[in-house]
């Protein structure tokens, strides 16, 4: 499992600009990472999956939602390893711990202080250095305790969107199959940002584009059994440009596994209300079900004031949060999103951007804003309310343990802030810049952070 966590880190890092954060770590072998830097050069197993692309029966679009008819590439089968590992209460299998979104773990120790404890071996080691180019891995794998594959989205050379599934235990190449289902053609324009979920044996991908200028684009999310059998499932956005799917957090799901996106902005709409600017609720199998938009969505989209820069999250009693550009938070009912203007809360929450991906403990909501992360409460009566705020500096996603949120600032410093007060408890520099979006990783006494050179780990303390 170690060695193919670094893999799927490590790949991802040279495209660190969009990369959400660490994918997910087992406990039980997060102390030995610092032993297993040499075998870093597994990395390069991925590189081999642009040599062959494979073949693709595009069938017929339907505007909104499409079955499609996109088999995957035959490869010879192999055994899955037969006693995939369990899930422990302190593992992080996804982005932000588990499909809520929620990054939280309660039962983590409060620390005094923070002492870094390893940084693997820096790409540029390995001859992986070099520019920043949207081909890699961008969005955040998912592991999958069934069947023990941990799933990544890879853009390579064609361009081609390739879903891979890599067994945990052996790291042998499991799954592979192309997702670009005829909704994202021409691929090239497609971007795979969001974090990968997994629900009821289904993967889901969320796309957008790597910019406007790219060409006309939809939002769009594709779902794949997790075999990599039968026909994929997708939706878009029925949007007239853009509403791409970008948020880091990437879908949130529920235990029904009704999916929740929310959409970016359509800078040139000129009709009604297109779905842009959105949160939408899909059915497991993505037929749309329902959607909000703020009130003044209009203003939003042609103000560049994504609310998709931001991924919903799901909090307790049923309700839904979501926070944009604009920096209004929004609270709404899970099983009625309310369409325009049906929120059930509103509040200003940032007064900058609301970017990246928010973490929550029961009613308390921390939101990364460009002037500083805050603490946002929703008491009884569903209404929102802000609580504290922190320096301008402390802005990427946080996650929280025990009593106390993680988060970063741009140029690598990991603070711990008491989750009442937003007080400093303690800080380490990791002597490097992180990437946009970075956010961190917690396991069994230990932070993980992906950075703009590797992978650094940092040790919860007490004097």
């Amino acid at each position: 499992m170690l060695d193919l966590f670094l893999i799927i880190v490590l790949v991802s890092l040279p495209f660190v600009f969009v990369l959400a954060g660490l994918p997910w770590i087992h406990h039980d072998q997060a102390s030995f990472l610092h032993q297993r830097a040499p075998r870093l050069l597994g990395i390069l197993f991925l590189a081999a999956l642009a040599s062959c692309s494979p073949s693709i029966n595009r069938g017929p679009t339907t505007p909104g939602r499409a079955r499609e008819n996109v088999h995957p590439v035959s490869l010879p089968h192999h055994a899955l390893s037969p006693t995939p590992p369990a899930l422990q209460s302190s593992d992080w299998p996804t982005y932000h711990h588990d499909n809520s979104r929620t990054g939280y773990l309660p039962n983590e120790p409060d620390p005094n202080q923070l002492k870094p404890a390893w940084q693997p071996v820096p790409l540029s080691t390995i001859l992986c250095r070099g520019t920043v180019d949207p081909l890699g891995i961008t969005g955040t794998p998912v592991y999958d305790p069934g069947s023990g594959l941990v799933f990544a989205v890879a853009e390579v050379t064609g361009p081609e969107h390739l879903l891979v599934g890599v067994d945990v235990n052996t790291g042998k190449l499991r799954v592979r199959r192309s997702v670009d289902v005829p909704a994202l053609v021409p691929p090239r324009i497609y971007m795979q940002r969001p974090a990968l979920a997994l629900s009821h044996g289904m993967v889901y991908m969320a796309f957008g584009s790597s910019a406007p200028d790219c060409g006309q684009y939809h939002g769009t999310i594709v779902a794949s059994q997790t075999d990599g059998q039968g026909p994929l499932l997708s939706y878009q956005v029925p949007s007239e440009d853009q509403a791409g799917i970008w948020g880091p957090s990437g879908p949130a799901i529920d235990n029904q596994g009704k999916v929740y996106v929310s959409t970016g902005d359509d800078e040139s709409i000129t009709g009604k209300w297109d779905l842009s600017n959105a949160v939408l609720r899909l059915s497991p199998t993505l037929q749309l079900e329902d959607s909000f938009a703020p009130p003044n969505w209009r203003l939003q989209d042609t103000g560049n004031q994504d609310l998709g820069s931001e991924g919903p999250a799901l909090l307790p009693d049923g309700l839904v949060f979501i926070a944009g550009k604009s920096g209004d938070g929004y609270l709404l009912h899970a099983n009625a999103l309310g369409g325009i203007g049906g929120q059930a809360a509103t509040v200003k929450v940032c007064y900058g951007l609301a970017m990246g991906g928010v973490a929550s403990a029961a009613s308390n909501v921390f939101v990364p804003c460009s002037d500083g992360l805050r603490r946002v409460l929703d008491p009884p009566g569903a209404a929102l309310k802000v609580d504290w705020h922190t320096s301008e500096q402390i802005n990427l996603p946080p996650i929280v343990g025990g009593h106390t949120v993680y988060s970063l600032d741009p140029d690598g410093i990991l603070y711990a802030l008491d989750s009442d007060t937003g007080l400093v408890r303690a800080k380490v520099s990791l002597g490097v810049a992180v990437p946009h979006f970075a956010t961190p990783t917690l396991s069994r006494g230990r932070i993980f952070v992906g950075t703009m050179v590797g992978v650094s780990a940092v040790t919860l303390a007490w004097p």
